[in-house]
């Protein structure tokens, strides 16, 4: 637990370097592959930009396509906001007319591991300002 400011942010840097790779894991994982261009803007979200503000303040930004998040949600084109929930395209009958096949399923390949790592850093984070808390009770007389 004695890792300094300089042990974290190294720790942070290798965290960013490693959402990338667990989100194309999991996009491989759930067989999410069409044209490729969703694993390629994934592929480069690891290289996207790393601030380090203010005592442990962390800005990390990431990008890829939108798409990767209707894929995410098992939603897509024809789901608009306010459109009263009345998606005739849902309806067995209307898409077996329309000889639309399958229902989009959701496959999570973002939200569920974004979560978990961000709650890793979060405990990660609260060891190491922790230590420095028990360092400073202990220099006390």
């Amino acid at each position: 637990m004695g890792e300094g400011k300089s042990g974290f942010e190294l720790y942070v840097r290798e965290w960013h370097r490693m959402m990338s790779k667990i989100w194309l894991d999991r996009l491989a994982l759930l067989g999410v592959y069409h044209r490729g261009s969703l694993r390629e803007s994934v592929a480069d979200a690891g290289t996207k930009r790393l601030e380090f503000g203010g005592e442990y303040e962390v800005h990390a930004t990431y990008g890829f396509l939108t798409y990767g998040l209707f894929v995410d949600a098992g939603t897509g084109k024809y789901y608009k906001r306010g459109n009263g929930g009345d998606l005739k395209f849902l309806d067995k009958s209307y898409r077996a007319e329309r000889g639309y096949g399958k229902m989009r399923e959701r496959r999570p390949w973002f939200s569920v591991s974004w979560d978990i790592s961000r709650r890793v850093l979060v405990d990660r984070l609260g060891q190491v300002v922790g230590g420095h808390f028990l360092g400073i009770l202990a220099s006390m007389r």
